[in-house]
């Protein structure tokens, strides 16, 4: 230490260390505070122009207007604009949902890749279609299934009306409300989408340990199944160069006595 250098003193260095929390305090906070802003900027810009709803129910123009005003004066942005895209989506006002969805998106992006809040709103969200395709009588019931990473079998989330439950040894039925979370967890395909967590169990693709596709179906009472396929149009007739063909080709020759 040089001779004219005078030691730091123990409460210039305890200013020093107030100072440099202060000063990490006020910018930690000054950064959510921009965030707030950017989140409650985007989201208003999300609400669509409201459409005419004059031939909807008085309490669907209700709720929609709610969620406009907790948008407008920052109360839970991202729970209202989720909840204003399921309204729109549930009434067939698709291009409305979207523009919501799309402002959902835009939060999460700039939020990064993970962002549990967002997630954790659309993940919740019911398919509230169903429940009034339900009460119109246009639909009976609905299964979505699951592969529990858990337990190694497939649950079929079940919503209708009158639905008998079922178990087996490797399938069961749970009766619940559904929502995109169990969508998510029967698309959930190994190595290409993360699993998904429901009441304390971990779920994959739902044809992962299905042994019997058309179970839930038959169990829910239909007596007409349209099953699609995922594979592509094959034509119907089998190519000549086949080792099955050609073998096929030789038995058939050799049994009539006549060469190829």
């Amino acid at each position: 230490m040089a001779k004219n250098q005078k030691p730091v003193t123990k409460p210039a260095r305890r200013w020093l260390l107030g100072s440099t929390l202060v000063a990490v305090g006020l910018a930690v906070a000054g950064y959510f505070f921009w965030r707030a802003e950017e989140r409650q900027t985007v989201a208003e810009a999300s609400i669509p122009a409201q459409p005419v709803l004059s031939d909807k129910p008085p309490a669907l123009v209700q709720r929609v207007r709610a969620c406009e005003q907790r948008i407008k004066a920052g109360s839970d942005v991202i729970g209202a604009l989720a909840e204003l895209s399921q309204l729109y989506h549930a009434n067939g006002l698709y291009a409305e949902a979207g523009q919501c969805y799309q402002g959902l998106l835009r939060i999460d992006s700039s939020d990064g890749p993970h962002d549990s809040t967002i997630d954790g709103k659309v993940m919740a969200m019911k398919l509230s279609g169903i429940d009034a395709n339900l009460r119109s009588g246009a639909l009976k019931a609905v299964a979505i299934t699951a592969a529990s990473y858990t337990t190694g079998q497939s649950i079929s989330w079940t919503q209708g009306r009158g639905i008998p439950r079922w178990e087996r040894a490797h399938r069961i039925s749970v009766d619940t409300k559904l929502s995109v979370r169990h969508v998510m967890a029967s698309a959930a395909l190994p190595m290409f989408f993360p699993a998904v967590e429901i009441d304390g169990q971990w779920f994959g693709d739902g044809g992962m340990r299905l042994t019997s596709p058309l179970s839930p179906a038959v169990h829910m009472g239909a007596d007409r199944i349209l099953a699609i396929s995922t594979r592509y149009a094959r034509s119907s007739h089998p190519r000549v160069d086949r080792p099955d063909v050609i073998f096929c080709a030789l038995v058939d020759s050799s049994a009539r006595g006549s060469p190829l």
